[in-house]
């Protein structure tokens, strides 16, 4: 089975009053990166996230976003210090006293006093924020990998339409090779009969054949570049990861059809050769997105 590495999934989970909402964004990368973006508060949960993206997936580069939503999501809230606040009460009675003149402070006044007003941070259940953020991340997961099995099944579709039309220029290839040589015999044959008036030597004519046939001979180009095409066909049938496979064979497919346009001498032949590439080029761009 073959997946893409585009894909998105999205889920929600509860959380006391609150609630937690998490989306997957998955794009092409040539290795597994993972991006995991939390609330403060939730930070001791990024190492799960990770292990648990990492152990159900082999490559992507996947970002993860995790919001909290409801009433008390503030990360700090701000606390009273009451004793403080009373022993400042104590002493200006005691200033009062010695000054013997009265001083009274408005609230905003006693609240601006230095510690009176704290901030602090809101405390979660990290048990608790830890399921709960599971739960979500497995749903949001199917959903992600739904898209991208979806995704892949397209990609393998026409992957195999392109690789049967690599097949047929294949087949194509044989035939005009067989034929280029009688082509050339003629040519030569007409060429060394305006050149000499004798008669044509059999011999000579055989030896350049047999060296034009040499220098353009593809059998063997063709019997490596039929050998990649089945297998590239059972790797898209296999479920484990098979991309970096795939472009490993691509490059050796390239390489053998470049060998074999070097080695083309006939204009019908190098115009299959350039089909053959741009054919090999679609398949690559498709692959590029293959896990």
């Amino acid at each position: 089975m073959v997946l893409s590495m585009t894909g998105f999934g999205a889920a929600k989970a509860l959380l006391g009053s609150e609630e937690l909402s998490i989306e997957l964004r998955s794009v092409n990368h040539k290795y597994c990166d993972i991006r995991v973006r939390l609330p403060k508060e939730l930070a001791v949960c990024e190492a799960m996230v990770a292990r648990f993206l990492k152990s159900k997936l082999s490559r992507g580069a996947i970002e993860v976003s995790v919001r909290r939503n409801g009433e008390n999501v503030c990360s700090t809230v701000p606390r009273l210090d009451l004793p403080l606040l009373q022993n400042y009460r104590k002493l200006l009675e005691e200033v009062q006293q010695s000054l013997g003149a009265s001083c009274e402070l408005s609230a905003k006044e006693w609240l601006l006093l230095p510690g009176v007003l704290k901030l602090e941070e809101t405390q979660l259940n990290t048990e608790e924020a830890t399921t709960a953020l599971q739960g979500a991340l497995e749903e949001a997961f199917e959903q992600l990998l739904a898209m991208r099995k979806a995704e892949g099944e397209l990609i393998c579709a026409d992957i195999f339409q392109r690789l049967s039309m690599v097949c047929a220029y294949m087949q194509k290839l044989k035939t005009l090779s067989t034929c280029a040589v009688q082509s050339f015999r003629s040519r030569l044959e007409t060429r060394l009969g305006e050149l000499s008036a004798s008669a044509i030597e059999p011999q000579r004519l055989a030896q350049e054949l047999v060296l034009f046939a040499e220098r353009t001979d593809v059998a063997e180009e063709l019997t490596r570049l039929s050998a990649h095409c089945t297998q590239m066909q059972k790797l898209l049938h296999t479920q484990e990861p098979v991309g970096r496979r795939l472009d490993f064979l691509l490059q050796e497919m390239g390489r053998e059809v470049n060998t074999m346009g070097s080695k083309s001498q006939h204009a019908e032949i190098s115009l299959l050769i350039v089909e053959m590439k741009a054919e090999l080029e679609r398949i690559r761009e498709q692959v590029q997105n293959v896990e």
